[in-house]
């Protein structure tokens, strides 16, 4: 199981790559707020991460992503 970040009455945070998160958690979110990178960097980590898309949808009622602006 994942282990969260920070939980309080109102809400529960993790941290982690949200493709193996969000499927370990077995539930159905409230929401899913989510900045992933924008591939702008030789950093290894700066990848976009393919699918989270397809994946955020089958757990979320609603989805919102930070948008980039150059």
């Amino acid at each position: 199981m994942t282990n969260h970040y920070y939980r309080d009455d109102h809400i529960t945070l993790y941290v982690g790559d949200m493709r193996d998160v969000l499927p370990a958690l077995d539930i159905t979110a409230d929401l899913v707020v989510a900045d992933p990178p924008y591939a702008e960097t030789a950093l290894a980590w700066d990848r976009w991460p393919d699918g989270w898309p397809d994946i955020a949808a089958i757990v979320t009622r609603s989805m919102w992503q930070h948008a980039h602006v150059p």
